[in-house]
């Protein structure tokens, strides 16, 4: 407990303490003069003096008030000098609501949780000065410590809410910090009006982009290692990472692209009534397993249309041998004369003679994918075989 006392005192040895919350001491206070012109002082300010001998009142209650009062010229005022113990007792008081003092909005109270933590205050004791549970102020010091900057001045302004930066919080957290900085910045600038965004469209907008594909890459693990067991990679299945998914389908619900073909569809016009998957495991072709988290399974099965329909042709033109189709990535070498096909893939980024099944094109590998380099913007192609660029005829 403190000890106090009442007294009329001089205005200017009253000063701002630098760990108080508080952001509107700088508000307008026209009114607020007007009342003291009319009225008077109805409601003594209350400051801390730091040891007998101190010469200065830090000021804990009536920051506007003081401004008013300091901009009607007055020199001295009713005061509640306080006594305090230390910092704690003196900063616990300054927090608590009294009656007539005017909340503390979002960011404040993180600053004021911010400070307390930094005194050395118990959790406890600064919920229960905030008349907040202590999950509450354990939360405002995580936002506190991991909020973008830009994040804190729109709480500041009231532009963003408390439950949306809850949610950016999340999303620092599980996704990162240049995610959380990037969904700050989508919500204070819609992509359509450029205006910020309402509370509810906010938290859509975080959950749908940033929060929700997170629990799916993670489902996705959990699901590939479950399926693995009964479709083994020997057997032809190929698990794709998960954010490869946009490969291969056009949308989270798994609608292939046009180059692919559903694994268990039925072959349009197969003399033995097959489905695709069964063909392409008869040609060595991959079924490749596609994370698609709105489809009922979780994923598809998609095999390329254009591997299996080659892989049919030489079976049936007896190129090729054994009539297995030929992987983009593992090209074989192909028996059409003037054809001399490379066994091994050549370097990322060198310029090849590509065979694309019905046309040879030039094109270059890169990772995984195979790329048409004969168009001023190179675009994905499907290969079956590659060759080295003839050399240019020597004496013509």
């Amino acid at each position: 407990m403190s000890q106090k006392y009442i007294k009329t005192g001089d205005l200017t040895k009253v000063v701002e303490w630098d760990r108080n919350p508080r952001r509107d001491a700088l508000a307008s206070t026209e009114e607020l003069q007007e009342s003291l012109r009319r009225v008077g002082l109805q409601d003594a300010i209350h400051v801390w003096q730091r040891g007998a001998n101190a010469k200065e009142l830090l000021l804990l209650k009536g920051h506007r008030r003081v401004n008013a009062m300091r901009a009607i010229g007055w020199k001295e005022c009713a005061m509640v000098v306080h006594d305090f113990a230390d910092e704690q007792q003196a900063f616990l008081f300054l927090l608590q609501d009294h009656g007539h003092t005017v909340s503390l909005n979002i960011d404040e109270r993180i600053l004021a949780a911010e400070n307390g933590s930094a005194l050395g205050i118990e959790l406890g004791k600064l919920a229960d000065a905030l008349g907040v549970s202590q999950e509450r102020v354990q939360l405002w010091l995580d936002l506190a410590g991991n909020l973008p900057e830009s994040a804190r001045e729109a709480m500041a302004s009231g532009v963003l809410g408390m439950n949306t930066a809850e949610m950016v919080l999340r999303v620092a957290r599980d996704v990162g910090e240049d995610a959380a900085a990037a969904a700050v910045q989508m919500v204070l600038h819609d992509p359509v009006s450029g205006e910020p965004m309402s509370g509810a469209m906010a938290r859509a907008a975080i959950e749908a982009k940033y929060l929700q594909p997170r629990r799916w890459h993670a489902e996705w693990i959990e699901r590939m290692g479950a399926m693995a067991k009964t479709h083994p990679v020997s057997a032809g299945y190929v698990f794709e990472p998960f954010e490869r998914r946009w490969h291969f389908c056009q949308g989270e619900s798994g609608q292939p692209w046009r180059a692919y073909e559903y694994a268990d569809g039925f072959m349009p016009g197969d003399p033995k009534g097959r489905r695709w998957g069964e063909v392409a495991c008869e040609l060595g072709v991959p079924v490749h397993v596609v994370a698609a988290p709105r489809c009922v399974d979780g994923c598809v099965m998609l095999v390329e249309r254009e591997l299996i329909e080659t892989g049919l042709d030489m079976a049936r033109d007896g190129a090729g041998g054994s009539g297995k189709a030929a992987r983009r990535t593992e090209p074989k070498p192909d028996a059409r004369g003037w054809w001399r096909a490379s066994e091994t893939l050549p370097d990322d980024q060198i310029t090849v003679l590509v065979w694309g099944g019905d046309e040879v094109l030039l094109g270059y590998h890169e990772g995984e994918d195979w790329w048409d380099s004969s168009h001023a913007a190179p675009h994905p192609i499907d290969v079956t075989h590659w060759q080295d660029v003839p050399a240019e005829p020597v004496g013509v």
